[in-house]
């Protein structure tokens, strides 16, 4: 199908990146973004501004009126947005959306995928561009590249990652997405969908675990300095810390105040947890 008439929706510096890329590429073809949730940090209307791209900001209902509305054969490209396209939207025979998503699909469909994948121990993630269908990321797969995981990767080091590559991904793809002119890849059997309110065991640090568990859940729950998820947690002698940061330091004799300590079986290092009573 032949579009002449580009939406982008997405927030962010990622969302940004993506525009600008859009921008660049898209020739004569009307360009415009529709903004479906409000930006804590302004970054995708200045782009507009100064790009002299038309800008829409519609509440999330007057999102899906509008785009239920839309006539002519439409491209949507969609990059960190948290906007769920409708059935009526996703069905529209003259409107087709290719979506990007930070993880190697079908593996960690939803939010926070770095987070999982880090707390699985698995050995990558990745990014995707999909087709969106009816679904929660399970349409048909346009290009997708492995990024692989770090010993000392914290989920926000890998979302930059994975996003950085998914940006170079539509830089090298654009021109095809832009005509239509591109293979899709069935997105295998659908997946575990994880929730935005999900934490990794609840967000508490089992004491049980060994150094390697633990290290892996510290690092899945570290987004700062964004405020992504809460600060981890545990429970000891009945009482419930924070975990307001963490390190491998070399064994101590004694353990500092309002910490905990778990030995690395290498019997020189330690992780060090600074805790804070809830």
């Amino acid at each position: 199908m032949n579009y002449n008439n580009i939406l982008f929706m997405g927030t962010g510096m990622v969302g940004s990146a993506c525009l600008k890329i859009i921008a660049n590429s898209v020739g004569n073809k009307k360009l415009m973004c529709l903004a479906a949730e409000k930006e804590q940090i302004p970054t995708i209307k200045p782009v507009c501004r100064r790009l002299e791209i038309p800008y829409e900001q519609l509440s999330p209902v007057q999102a899906g009126d509008y785009l239920k509305k839309i006539s002519e054969n439409t491209l949507i490209i969609s990059a960190h947005n948290s906007y769920l396209f409708s059935k009526d939207v996703v069905n529209q025979p003259n409107i087709k959306i290719i979506n990007f998503h930070n993880a190697y699909l079908p593996y960690y469909r939803g939010r926070n995928a770095p987070t999982w994948a880090i707390y699985d121990g698995v050995q990558y993630s990745g990014a995707t561009w999909h087709e969106v269908d009816d679904s929660i990321d399970t349409g048909g797969i346009i290009v997708q590249e492995k990024v692989f995981i770090e010993t000392d990767e914290t989920a926000l080091s890998l979302l930059m990652r994975c996003a950085k590559t998914g940006i170079e991904l539509l830089r090298k793809n654009i021109d095809s997405f832009l005509d239509g002119e591109y293979s899709v890849k069935k997105n295998a059997q659908k997946k575990r969908l994880y929730l935005s309110q999900e934490l990794p065991n609840n967000g508490y640090l089992d004491t049980n675990w060994d150094f390697y568990q633990a290290y892996r859940f510290l690092r899945a729950m570290d987004y700062k300095p964004m405020d992504v998820m809460p600060l981890p947690r545990v429970e000891l002698g009945g009482i419930v810390y924070e975990i307001a940061g963490y390190e491998i330091k070399p064994k101590e004799f004694e353990q500092a105040n309002k910490s905990f300590v778990i030995p690395a079986e290498d019997g020189i290092n330690e992780l060090r947890c600074n805790l804070e009573e809830v």
